[in-house]
């Protein structure tokens, strides 16, 4: 008998509350079950020791004008 987990795994999506910058995703893999901005959520059945790479890639541009602030 095999027995399945049912996860929700949660991430933090890269955006900008500027009009200013853009972010723009490139690729998600496994596509999220849901995306709200600054969220993603997958839910994956996965079967005991069964691992899952999760991958995203993203640019960010701006206007080279443009200070940015706020980043650490």
């Amino acid at each position: 008998m095999v027995l399945f987990i049912i996860k929700s795994f949660y991430c933090c999506e890269p955006h900008s509350l500027s009009p200013e910058i853009e972010v723009k995703i490139n690729s998600i893999n496994p596509r999220p079950d849901r995306e709200e901005i600054g969220i993603l959520r997958w839910k994956l059945q996965l079967a005991p020791e069964e691992e899952v790479k999760m991958t995203y890639e993203y640019n960010v541009e701006w206007n080279k004008n443009y200070t940015v602030t706020g980043l650490p």
